[in-house]
């Protein structure tokens, strides 16, 4: 049974930032994400929160530009 790892946005933030020290995702950065429809906040109880889990699958899945991949990009 699938149980998403649910966290509020501050909290989503020092995870990824555990992960990668050095990483250049802010808090405002999750707000535009938010805002343009690619990651969705969910209401619970009295908090928004984010998926941690569509967070990763957003940043580590490659990206398409022109047909092709962003590591077929590199190669032309």
């Amino acid at each position: 049974m699938y149980l998403p790892r649910l966290r509020r946005l501050h909290d989503t933030l020092k995870e990824i930032k555990k992960v990668d020290p050095d990483t250049c995702l802010t808090y405002y950065m999750l707000r535009q994400l938010i805002a343009e429809g690619q990651l969705t906040e969910l209401k619970y109880t009295n908090a928004f929160v984010l998926n941690l889990d569509e967070v990763y699958h957003l940043f580590w899945t490659p990206m398409k530009t022109d047909g092709c991949t962003k590591e077929e990009n590199n190669e032309i």
